[in-house]
């Protein structure tokens, strides 16, 4: 049993195929490398209703001036029930606000002509992927060992602690539904040597959490 700690970052695409990664013997080097690539820029719908939020392309910029909601909200839903009143809702939503788009779209297309945004951090670290990639997801395992101080009379204790992180990230702003969300795993066992064989397994304890409705957040295609 060595005490230490060591953590590993994947970026991985929505097909779960790993396209970089990072490897950290300080904790804290980890958690600020997760800070720092975990913002992301995902917009509201509220957002895409008013702006046009991609103006790089024509096909994009078409789908974001006519039909925002409708094509990357309504037509996205699995419910066929919900499917029905969202497009309706959509549709009528993109034909109201139609005309604060088409006021705010040079305005929209002057600024980032002439104010380029800064790129995610994540985009340069899978530059060598394609660069259609909008979204991935960050996981990350962190693992810690800790050699208890020794006790007269007691054998010696060690715990070990595992945490897992699944955080999908939005490279490019996009309308999403769920601004934050996460699958997170905690492990941690306990351990104790008696000086026969090496350490054995004294204790294991197991957590799931989760945040937000990851499997609902919105990306267009």
């Amino acid at each position: 049993m060595v005490p230490g700690f060591q953590a590993e970052i994947q970026i991985k695409d929505r097909e779960d195929q790993v396209l970089h990664v990072e490897r950290f013997s300080s904790r804290q080097q980890a958690l600020d490398f997760i800070k720092d690539h975990t913002k992301s820029k995902g917009c509201s719908l509220l957002s895409a209703l008013v702006i046009p939020l991609r103006t790089d392309n024509l096909k994009d910029f078409l789908k974001d001036f006519f039909f925002p909601t409708f094509l990357n909200l309504g037509l996205k839903i699995d419910d066929f029930c919900q499917k029905i009143f969202g497009s309706i809702f959509s549709i009528i939503a993109d034909i109201v606000t139609l005309p604060v788009r088409f006021l705010t779209t040079p305005f929209v297309i002057y600024y980032r002509h002439h104010c380029p945004q800064k790129e995610h951090p994540v985009i340069n670290l899978i530059k060598n992927h394609p660069q259609s990639i909008q979204v991935v997801n960050l996981s990350y395992q962190m693992e810690e060992v800790v050699i208890e101080p020794s006790v007269p009379h007691a054998y010696p204790r060690a715990k070990k602690s595992i945490v897992k992180e699944t955080i999908p990230v939005v490279l490019k702003a996009l309308p999403t539904i769920t601004r934050q969300c996460f699958n997170k795993e905690e492990e941690e066992w306990l351990y104790i040597d008696r000086g026969v064989g090496g350490w054995s397994q004294r204790s294991h304890h197991h957590s799931f959490s989760s945040e937000g409705s990851c499997g609902f957040t919105l990306i267009i295609d």
